[in-house]
């Protein structure tokens, strides 16, 4: 099944809590004088996390660009209340720098690859 496309490319399946996606509002709790707390929306983002034990040297060096310089990329997105994949512009928010682990037939496999993605611009 396919979790997110990074900007046309494929990433493989994470597996065991490795990958999530939902939707995040973004607002301000304010504290009222009756004492009650409201919510000044501002709008709703989509946010995403990924990680993989380890990816190959193609990959790797096809995302690692556009994570690093936090560039908006169009992605598709499995969100956690759908089965289908949605589509937003979205930037790296955090990004673990992973470790060579070891080379295989002259390529580099590169271990412990994990970012969490933000949707540039509310979409509600």
């Amino acid at each position: 099944m396919t979790q997110i496309i990074f900007g046309g490319i494929y990433l493989p399946q994470a597996r065991w809590d490795k990958y999530w996606c939902h939707e995040t509002i973004l607002g301000e709790e304010l504290p009222m004088i009756s004492g009650r707390i409201v919510t000044e929306l501002r709008g709703v983002v989509y946010e995403a996390h990924y990680e993989y034990d380890y990816l190959p040297e193609d990959i790797w060096r096809s995302i690692c660009g556009d994570l690093r310089r936090k560039t908006p990329v169009v992605c598709s997105l499995l969100p956690d209340d759908s089965d289908e994949l949605v589509v937003a512009t979205m930037k790296c928010t955090e990004l673990i720098t992973p470790t060579f682990i070891f080379g295989l037939n002259g390529k580099a496999l590169w271990h412990n690859v994990a970012f969490t993605l933000r949707e540039e611009r509310p979409h509600a």
